[in-house]
């Protein structure tokens, strides 16, 4: 569990940057976070409109299910989130 919005914020800086690169695997992102940290954070950008993209479902049981196009980018929103959240490499 996220213990403050600036754990959050460098949680979606690092999922930011992924996309950028083209690792949207977030594999080093879900072992640092873990799984629901993880989801909470990609659910977050998709929510604030920061990943164009994807579509973020949650279970009953809280899981998190992504279903990702071809063409998973980000948004004017998510690359100013990222430029005035630089420090959070």
């Amino acid at each position: 569990m996220f213990k403050s919005t600036v754990d959050y914020d460098a949680a979606m800086v690092k999922i930011l940057n992924c996309i950028i690169a083209g690792e949207n695997t977030f594999k080093d992102i879900f072992e640092h976070y873990g799984a629901l940290d993880t989801g909470d954070a990609i659910a977050e950008c998709v929510s604030r409109g920061y990943i164009d993209g994807v579509i973020v479902t949650k279970t009953s049981g809280g899981q998190y299910e992504f279903s990702a196009g071809p063409n998973v980018r980000l948004t004017y929103r998510g690359l100013q989130f990222l430029e005035n959240n630089c420090h959070y490499k």
